[in-house]
């Protein structure tokens, strides 16, 4: 009798054998598995924020659209009769996110013609809204003729323009990506904000610190959110100083610390009053513009930016400007091998005695150093060994009114790229000698009024200048009354045209050492020599 097998049987004999067979298999062969991946990845983020509906509506009495209320993608239009008092019409507007992007509403910038009889009034959107991918958001413009008004006029036309400014969630104003830390700080270059940057509080705030937490006090006076992102992560309050009737206490605080905009310039501009900052809970490492951050803190005495982190920092342009009230200055936590704007950073601050720069003060990427140490009249000497000028263009009013410098020491090759080094020690009325052989000046142009009013320096050691290029020594050295000789004889003045009053007032010079390259040909010498004193003035080839 044959034996018989139904299906499932025959399949399970089959993968029995096929399994003997693999398994003999490998005795006689290595396995060997090879795998190919391959895959393409695509962006396709869109940006598109839209107008798409607008709609009127009355509210009271029997106003009428002039014409019918209508759109573009970046516009809505209406025109209102109003005849009566009370008489009210409501416009929605309709905002749409059809892109894959998140937007916030940046800023709503409102204007209209103002006057009694019309009002305009805007509800249901806010500055710092968000507005999803795909979503959509409404918001009404009433237009009401006032039943308050006395004398109600006979025709009257008010013109309403709202501006809607919509940037990408995560970004400033110039479209920068923002890190995403949510205790992000709101940018104050503009100064313009309706909060403790008023007009009102600026100049009555005693003493600012940042926190590590944003509990707002009972007693606070005023409060604000001042996160970049409007989620109030940031927290600001001002609570009255106890000591000061009238004048307050102003903290900036954050869960963990308070995280600065990248723009961070003008931060506490006009503080006037500000006596104390204290910010070693700010975390700047995310800074790249720290521009006139602390401009005009004219009662600022006593500064914590220990722990700043400089990294990123590319402008510091004005940073201390006018902080006439500050004695010290501790930079030593201070990186600033990025940084290429420096002029006025230390501008006006007249009471300033020392500046700590640390190690890693750098100076090898700054262009502009115009005004640097411009009237700190308090300043008796720099250290300057360590600075790198081989990119700086201008030097202009460099020391300008330092009236107290005694001594500066400067680096090898000091001014190698600049081509104006006018007024530079101008008014350094307390400098008896000047030794300048480190400095390069072969691209200089400009040392018009350089050494004017240094009427205390007795010695000037300048026999290393380069002065091919230069156009202009009006006033170079007037006013130097206790320069007894000058060595000049390295100066080429073939290019120069204009030496007007160039050692006017030097009423102690005997001497003046030049060399074939001194010519006066092609220069404007009015008053050359005025008020040289009775003896004369000898000009000697070197």
């Amino acid at each position: 009798m044959r034996s018989r097998f139904n299906t499932r049987q025959r399949n399970y004999i089959i993968l029995g054998l096929c399994g003997v067979l693999l398994i003999m298999a490998v005795g006689y062969a290595a396995f060997r598995t090879q795998l190919n991946i391959k895959g393409t990845s695509n962006i396709t983020s869109e940006w598109e924020v839209l107008i798409t509906n607008i709609q009127s509506q009355v509210i009271n009495g029997t106003p009428t659209d002039a014409e019918t209320p209508n759109h573009t993608e970046t516009t809505a239009n209406f025109s209102t009769n109003l005849y009566s008092p009370g008489d009210k019409m409501r416009y929605t507007v309709t905002v749409e996110n059809r892109g894959s992007i998140d937007a916030v509403l940046k800023t709503i910038e409102k204007t209209d013609s103002s006057n009694e009889a019309i009002i305009f009034t805007i509800n249901g959107i806010e500055q710092g809204d968000t507005l999803k991918s795909k979503g959509t958001t409404t918001f009404t413009v009433d237009v009401e003729y006032n039943s308050e008004v006395q004398i109600q006029p006979s025709n009257l036309t008010s013109n309403l323009e709202i501006t809607l400014n919509y940037v990408q969630a995560g970004t400033n104003d110039e479209g920068t990506v923002l890190p995403n830390e949510t205790n992000l700080m709101r940018s104050y270059s503009s100064n313009s904000q309706a909060d403790y940057h008023s007009d009102e509080y600026r100049e009555k705030i005693t003493s600012i610190e940042v926190l590590n937490n944003k509990n707002v006090p009972s007693d606070a006076v005023e409060s604000w959110d001042v996160s970049e992102r409007q989620n109030g992560s940031v927290m600001a309050w001002i609570v009255n100083d106890p000591e000061n009737a009238g004048f307050y206490k102003l903290y900036i605080g954050g869960d963990g610390g308070v995280v600065a905009n990248p723009n961070s310039s003008y931060l506490f501009y006009g503080f006037k009053q500000t006596k104390t900052i204290d910010l070693s809970n700010l975390d700047t490492s995310n800074v790249t513009n720290m521009e006139a951050m602390f401009f005009y803190c004219e009662a600022l005495n006593k500064l914590n930016i220990n722990n700043f982190n400089t990294i990123n920092v590319t402008n510091m342009h004005d940073m201390f400007n006018c902080c006439s009230s500050l004695t010290e200055l501790d930079l030593s936590s201070f990186n600033t091998s990025n940084v290429t704007n420096m002029s006025a950073m230390f501008s006006g601050d007249v009471s300033l005695k020392n500046i700590n720069f640390g190690q890693n003060f750098d100076t090898s990427s700054v262009n502009d150093m115009r005004t640097m140490f411009n009237q700190c009249e308090s300043l008796t000497e720099l250290d300057l060994t360590n600075f790198n000028t081989s990119k700086v263009k201008t030097m202009s009013w460099m020391f300008h009114g330092c009236k107290n410098m005694l001594n500066i020491t400067f680096s090898k090759n000091f001014g190698s790229a600049t081509t104006n080094m006018s007024r530079m020690f101008n008014g350094c009325t307390s400098l008896t000698a000047l030794d300048l052989t480190n400095f390069n000046t072969s691209n200089v142009t400009d040392m018009g009024a350089m050494f004017m009013g240094c009427n205390n320096l007795k010695a000037l050691n300048i026999k290393n200048f380069d002065t091919s290029d230069v156009k202009n020594m009006s006033d170079m050295f007037n006013g130097c009354s206790s320069l007894t000789e000058l060595d000049l004889s390295s100066f080429d003045t073939s290019n120069v045209n204009e030496m007007i009053s160039i050692f006017s007032g030097n009423s102690n010079l005997k001497t003046i050492y030049v060399s074939q390259n001194w010519v006066t040909d092609n220069a404007d010498i009015t008053g050359m020599f005025y008020a040289c004193g009775t003896d004369h003035v000898t000009l000697k080839s070197s």
